[in-house]
């Protein structure tokens, strides 16, 4: 939220305070009476969407990170042996190639092609020390990554609505003699 957005917020804040406190002394009916209504109801739906992009920008974040990593380290460790395998059998390697620094989809599109191609010298894996279940174990990785991924963009969408929303907020809860002034 922008400087001028928070005090905005803090304004209308006050104004229910006093609306809480001295609200009795106007009837409900009168425009008054109606501003501290709509004051005091921007002012519960900036909370909540506040909230709302508080809880789901970390956790979605933390856990693309968390992803990422996961599968970033066993694609590396897959390209290393294929680089080793390759010594003596030449352009093995050609299938098992990880850009340097792949952007999300990327990483997904490389994960999938690493099990594709594994899949028909999965023996030669085990014999550098792989897990027999390294194919399927690279699928889950890259399963939970992309999944991280989709939660990423939906918590953007989401956090692009909340703002949306918040400005919405704040123009119900402005007064109604005149409008905000940047």
């Amino acid at each position: 939220m922008k400087t001028i957005e928070t005090r905005r917020c803090e304004m209308l804040g006050r104004v229910v305070e006093f609306g809480e406190k001295y609200g009795h002394l106007f009837p409900k009916s009168s425009e008054a009476g109606e501003t501290f209504a709509a004051v005091a109801a921007a002012v519960k739906q900036l909370g909540e969407h506040t909230r709302s992009k508080l809880s789901s920008d970390r956790s979605a974040k933390g856990n693309r990170m968390i992803a990422r990593g996961a599968l970033l380290e066993r694609l590396d460790a897959m390209a290393r042996a294929a680089r080793t395998i390759g010594e003596t059998t030449p352009g093995f390697e050609a299938g098992f190639d990880l850009p340097d620094q792949p952007t999300d989809n990327e990483l997904v599109e490389s994960g999938r092609l690493f099990m594709q191609h594994a899949e028909d010298v999965k023996k030669l894996f085990i014999a550098k020390a792989f897990p027999t279940t390294f194919i399927a174990d690279i699928t889950e990785l890259v399963d939970a990554f992309e999944q991280s991924v989709r939660e990423r963009d939906a918590d953007q969408v989401q956090n692009a609505n909340a703002k949306a929303s918040l400005g919405t907020a704040l123009e119900a809860g402005s007064p109604r003699c005149g409008r905000w002034t940047s």
